[in-house]
């Protein structure tokens, strides 16, 4: 761990000069790879994403707030990056999900909760309406429908970039009780994450 007067780490891709300055936009998710996939889709010259997925199965969202206090504690953070949890609903009870959004109120960390799944997101961008009832399985089952194929570890992310409007535009609609820290039916936060990539701002993330 670098010492207190020490320059910590910054982790920018020197390969384009043009990132020298970006901003940085960290998202510690649950998933290893489904959002990784999706968020590193996004490339600006000013703006960098980078994604710390969950590993060896280690996916609870206090295991998902961890792996972003070490980054945030090892890499060198300015005041325009932001750093963001991605979790979903599916798998915790309201009591784990209260105890991390208190830590990440606490320390200005970006909160991103999906009701049931990182899926519904993904769902959001099709010009389809949801399957009812709105569930993690029947979400899988959709995608797969509507894209041909779908898995967790390898899908086409392209074809669901393509809707990122109208997912922005159906997730805001379903965001009907913002004094929540994360949504109480269906719905995902996700949304905030790229309006703050997009818009170059400094969000409820704030590193």
């Amino acid at each position: 761990m670098p010492g207190l007067t020490s320059r910590k780490k910054r982790p920018l891709d020197r390969t384009v000069e043009t990132l020298r300055d970006a901003r940085l936009i960290i998202i510690a998710t649950e998933g290893s790879l489904t959002e990784k996939i999706y968020f590193e889709s996004f490339r600006f010259t000013n703006v960098q994403v980078r994604v710390i997925p969950s590993e060896n199965g280690k996916s609870s969202p206090q295991h998902v707030l961890e792996n972003a206090k070490v980054y945030k504690e090892t890499f060198d953070l300015g005041d325009g990056d932001e750093l963001w949890l991605v979790i979903d609903v599916d798998r915790w009870p309201a009591a784990t999900l209260s105890e991390v959004a208190a830590v990440t109120t606490a320390k200005k960390i970006g909160l991103a909760v999906s009701n049931p799944s990182f899926e519904l997101w993904l769902a959001l961008h099709l010009d389809v309406e949801l399957p009812e009832p709105v569930s993690n399985e029947g979400l899988i089952t959709h995608l797969r429908s509507q894209l041909g194929s779908y898995n967790k570890h390898k899908y086409d992310c392209g074809a669901i970039l393509n809707g990122l409007d109208r997912a922005i535009e159906r997730a805001s609609g379903l965001d009907t009780s913002p004094q929540h820290r994360w949504p109480q039916s269906v719905g995902s936060r996700c949304y905030k994450i790229i309006q703050s990539i997009r818009a170059g701002r400094i969000g409820p993330g704030s590193a």
